[in-house]
This record gives structure tokens, C-alpha cells and sequence, in this order.
């Protein structure tokens, strides 16, 4: 059954692409100030940013630029509910936020709630052809929409130059979107407000934040290699560990758990919880990029996996302007990394301060 709804989807899928995709109009390419005149007709905008929590951390910084020098508009912004519970890192610099939930007809409601709203300009902060902001733009129709030149692009009314993927990291490819705004700011830092927290007992030594979840647990690198950098970590330098991971890993926690000097961080539903947990550490490890991003957020050095096939497919999402050392891997599993490399690295991470 599960095949059979997955195969309707796909077909519905690019039934959508042909119909939304196929169209003669040809929007306006600009690259500066100058040429964008039509800002003086906006006054409500809003920001598409529907997907993950990385994406949603480093498109803030955009956001909060953007509101700071245009602070008479009307802001709003659409996420999903899978990085809702993100909404810290954005929510002081808009006026409104919408989530487009991720259920059968949430496209459909959320449409009803955006119809209302008659927007001026809607700017589009992907930089991958999106099915679903496509949808929206489509039938929203605002006076204006911005957006990256991608496949897409013909459904805006306006579009800017996709910096490279492969030499532009993802913070200065948004970037580049505020300059037809007349905002070109060098200082752009990735923020995530800080809480306290009393969820993990107070550090004693230098602490290493070591979090075993991917995006799925087809990524996971695996018990046993995990357990052997853990203790090559403790024998040079005997830090202490923290374990973090969703209740899927809970096994595999409860297991690299029974050393000596290695906390298991409790779990919990609160993203803002498990950021003020990973801010008590020194260091962090992890095969997830929204934990990179928060630790870039926080400037603490990361040591991060990641899956890298091909530069086609654009640079990895390493941390901004945070010390940094990162493990490519070809496989999904990681299963070409070896505990020895990982902490070879781990080790000039260190020796970086």
C-alpha cells in the first residue's frame, strides 16, 4: 500500500512540475538597487522558507537584515512544521509566522490563510527549484516575487543571479539576495538566542557534545566506531562527553552510555532545550548540519560529517565563520570514515585554539 501511495505521489508529483513549470513569461533579471523601482509599491512581504531547521537558521540572519532596514513592512514568513520549532532564531524580526503543515491538504490550508493576506512581494529563499513554493506563487499572485535564476524562475516577476554552489557558501548565496535591496552588510553572523539550562550537570572539564543522529538513521555511523572515538578522545585528552540523539537512537545511546565520564543529554521535544545543551560544550561532533549550524551560531568548534558525492551538487553546508573541520564521506553510512581518521581530525580541531 505504502508503494502504491508513494507511486501516486510521484506521478501527481510531476503532473504538477509540467503544469506549474511550463510557461513563455520571462521575468526581469536585476543586480542592483537601481533597478528595483518596485519596492516602492511594497509594504507586505512575505518570506518562503518551508523546509528544514539548517535551512531555516541560516536564512535568519537575511530576515533580521532585511527588517532592519525596511522597519515600516509587513513581514511575515511561511515555515513547516518540521523547523517550527526553530522559530527563536526568527521570530523578533517578523510579524507573522505561518506554517504550512505537513499533511494532505496543508498546501491547500495553507493557501486559504495566505489568499487573505494579498502580499506585494513574496521573495523565494530557496536556491533549488521548489514544487510547493512554485504552488504558491502561482496562486497567491502577489504584485512582485523574487527569486533565484533556476528552473523555476519563470513564475517570478524578478529574478538575481544564483551565486556558484560549488565556491559560494549557502549564507553568501542568500546574501546576495539583499543587495537588490540596497543592503550589502559584510557582517552577517549566524545567531541562535542562548538559554540556560540545568537538563545536564555542571561542566567540570572541557566537554565534547557528540551527537549520533543524521537527518535518518541511514547515515548513522555506526556503535562500535562511535565507541572507539570516544575513548580515543578520552585517553588524550580526557574530556568529557555528552551524548545527544532522537528516541530512535535511544539503544544505541544507552549503550555508548556505560563509559566512564559520558553523560547521556535527556531527551526532548524543545529544539531551543537541545540548543541550550549543545551551547555547554567545547566541542561538537555530529553528522547533522542544523547542529553544525548551531554551533557556528555559538562559536564553538565542530567537528561534522558529511555525505559529498559530486561538487555538481553544490559545496557542502559547513559551519560559517566558526573553526571547523569536516569528514567527506561517499557513502550514506559514512562507512569510508575510520574512527583513526575521525580523530586525527578531531585532534587539529583542537589544536586550532
Amino acid at each position: 500500500m505504502k508503494k502504491f501511495l508513494k507511486s501516486c505521489e510521484l506521478f501527481l508529483k510531476k503532473y504538477l512540475q509540467h503544469f506549474v513549470y511550463k510557461s513563455k513569461t520571462k521575468p526581469k533579471k536585476i543586480d542592483s538597487f537601481e533597478q528595483a523601482d518596485f519596492l516602492i509599491a511594497c509594504k507586505k512581504v512575505l518570506f518562503l522558507r518551508h523546509d528544514r531547521i539548517g535551512d531555516l537558521i541560516v536564512s535568519a540572519p537575511i530576515v533580521k537584515k532585511f527588517r532592519v532596514h525596511y522597519p515600516s513592512y509587513i513581514i511575515h514568513i511561511l515555515l513547516s512544521s518540521r523547523n517550527i520549532v526553530a522559530k527563536s532564531c526568527i521570530e523578533n524580526y517578523v510579524d507573522k509566522i505561518i506554517v504550512l503543515e505537513r499533511k494532505f491538504f496543508g498546501l491547500l490550508d495553507a493557501l486559504r490563510i495566505l489568499k487573505k493576506e494579498k502580499y506585494d512581494l513574496i521573495i523565494d529563499l530557496f536556491d533549488n527549484p521548489s514544487l510547493t513554493s512554485s504552488l504558491l506563487i502561482k496562486f497567491l499572485k502577489p504584485k512582485f516575487s523574487i527569486g533565484f535564476e533556476k528552473e523555476n524562475c519563470h513564475l517570478y516577476t524578478h529574478i538575481v543571479e544564483l551565486p556558484s554552489k560549488s565556491t559560494t557558501h549557502i549564507v553568501e548565496r542568500l546574501k546576495s539576495l539583499l543587495y537588490i535591496f540596497g543592503i550589502r552588510e559584510d557582517t552577517i553572523d549566524l545567531e541562535y538566542p542562548k538559554k540556560e539550562t540545568k537538563l545536564l550537570p555542571t561542566r567540570k572539564k572541557p566537554r565534547v557534545g557528540i551527537n549520533i543522529s543524521g537527518s535518518s538513521f541511514d547515515r548513522y555511523w555506526g556503535t562500535d566506531k562511535f565507541e572507539e572515538l570516544i575513548k580515543k578522545i578520552q585517553n588524550r585528552f580526557g574530556y568529557e562527553i555528552v551524548l545527544f540523539g532522537t528516541k530512535k537512537y535511544r539503544k544505541e545511546l544507552e549503550s555508548l552510555s556505560n563509559n566512564e565520564d559520558v553523560i547521556l543529554a535527556p531527551f526532548t521535544q524543545k529544539f531551543d532545550e537541545f540548543a541550550a545543551m549543545l551551547a555547554t560544550c567545547n566541542y561538537i561532533v555530529t553528522p547533522d548540519t542544523s547542529v553544525a549550524h548551531i554551533a557556528s551560531a555559538y562559536k564553538i568548534p565542530s567537528l561534522v560529517f558529511y555525505h559529498f558525492v559530486d561538487e555538481k551538487f553544490g559545496m557542502p553546508w559547513f559551519p560559517y565563520k566558526s573553526p571547523f573541520r569536516a569528514l567527506l564521506s561517499t557513502k550514506s553510512r559514512f562507512d569510508d570514515i575510520s574512527p583513526d581518521e575521525a580523530f586525527q581530525k578531531f585532534v587539529s580541531l583542537v589544536e586550532l585554539e
